[in-house]
This record gives structure tokens, sequence and C-alpha cells, in this order.
């Protein structure tokens, strides 16, 4: 009978150890979906910061260099007026910024960047494109860029959606 009461109280024991095995799981991952959220939290925000830093220099540049700033103007007005050395730099710039709306569009699409904070980084881009030197840049330099990137523009920018 002392055998038959150990047993017993063995197994109350056992079964109270795998309850509080599975309690400590479950906090375990708990606390690490929480430690997820808040990397993804911070991921997301240092993506929009970067978007939002890039943007900016290129303002700014533009901003303190008059000649530059008249460049970019005439390029994107009627590139074959530039000379070909200023549509080299103008290309150059275009190549610039462009690489800088893939990498945004990149972060977009992992989720890294919101929705509500892209549609302005894509408006400034179909804008840049819809230009005349926007588009001919677009048309002989595309496939430079990451083939889902210049589907998303052509798709954005190009086709009446």
């Amino acid at each position: 009978m002392n055998a038959e009461k150990l047993n017993s109280w063995l197994g109350v024991f056992a079964n109270i150890g795998v309850v509080a095995g599975i309690v400590f799981l479950v906090v375990e991952v708990s606390q690490n979906s929480s430690e997820l959220e808040q990397s993804r939290a911070v991921s997301t925000t240092q993506a929009t910061f970067q978007m939002n830093a890039n943007k900016n220099d290129s303002y700014l540049a533009l901003a303190q260099d008059p000649e530059l700033a008249q460049l970019v103007k005439n390029g994107y007005d009627n590139p074959d007026a530039l000379t070909e050395l200023q549509r080299a730099q103008f290309s150059w710039w275009l190549r610039s910024t462009f690489n800088g709306h893939e990498a945004s569009w990149f972060y977009y699409r992992q989720g890294l960047i919101p929705e509500e904070v892209y549609v302005g980084s894509r408006a400034a881009l179909c804008n840049r494109i819809n230009t005349n030197g926007g588009r001919w840049y677009w048309e002989g330099n595309a496939e430079f860029f990451g083939s889902g990137f210049v589907s998303s523009v052509d798709d954005w920018c190009f086709n009446d959606n």
C-alpha cells in the first residue's frame, strides 16, 4: 500500500512538473513574441528614417547648389537640350535618386515602411518619372534595377489604376 501511495504521489508531482513546464514555455513564447514585436518596431522606425534621410539629402543638395538645381530642372524639362556632360550628371543624379527609391521599395515590400508613410515616396517617384527627363532615364536604365521594383514602378507610374 505504501508503494501505491508513493506511486500516486510521484504521479501527482510528475503531472505538476508537466503543467509547470507548459506554463514556463507559454511565458517564454510570450516574451519572445513581445521582443520580436519590439524589434520589428525598431526596424520599421529605422527603415522609415533612412527613407526620409535619403530624400532629405537629395533635396538639401538641390537647395544648397543652384547649379545642380538648374541642371536637374533642365534635365527634367528637356534632357535633349543638355550637353553630353550635363546629361551624364543628370543621369547619375537620377540613378542615385532611384537607388534610394528602390531601397525604400524593398523596405516597404518587407513591411518595414507602412503604406501611409510610403505613399509620399511613391508619389515623388512617379512625379520624377513622369517628366521628360524621368521618362528618358527610365526607358534607358530600368534594366539596371530589380525586376520587382521595375514592375511596381510601371504599375504605379505608367498604368492607369
